[in-house]
């Protein structure tokens, strides 16, 4: 009775429009969620902003046509990484700034991709002595960072099965 849910279904034209179905993964996000999106095809899209960023560079960071190689170099390939990203999903939960929290879940094509890019970004944390950078084992694997310039809570990232969760 206190509730109201909202469903907007958009097919937004582009370069490229998203063809699938999301709406099963929005499903499946808790009912809890003061706000959750999903996304059909997310890896397509993301594909194409790497491509953009890389072609462009970032100004006094990195030069053009060199994000993905250097990347690549670090054990992260963007392209593949992009080619086994599907859907998107993202969720939102609290009341107050104090409880606030969510994650965003990406459905992969092939569990061990998920897994060996999750270990692929932790080693690269450690690499570069990240504070508060934990590694993860148990049911999950993955890492967490505590650093309170991210807020109160870690920020963790697990592989598990065909899905990895920010």
């Amino acid at each position: 009775s206190d509730q109201i849910e909202v469903d907007i279904s958009s097919n937004v034209s582009g370069k490229n429009p998203p063809s699938g179905d999301a709406s099963k993964l929005l499903g499946e996000l808790p009912a809890s969620s003061v706000a959750a999106i999903s996304s059909a095809e997310f890896g397509k899209r993301f594909g194409e902003a790497i491509d953009q960023l890389d072609e462009k560079g970032i100004p006094g960071q990195i030069p053009p046509h060199e994000l993905k190689k250097a990347m690549k170099a670090a054990g992260i390939d963007l392209e593949k990484i992009a080619g086994s990203v599907g859907n998107l999903g993202v969720f939102a939960e609290g009341s107050s700034e104090s409880n606030l929290g969510g994650a965003a879940i990406l459905e992969v094509k092939n569990a061990t991709e998920a897994k060996n890019t999750v270990a692929n970004a932790g080693f690269l944390l450690r690499a570069s002595h990240t504070p508060g950078f934990t590694v993860l084992s148990g049911e999950f694997s993955g890492f967490s960072v505590h650093n309170s310039e991210l807020g109160p809570k870690p920020l963790v990232v697990v592989a598990s099965g065909e899905r990895v969760v920010v």
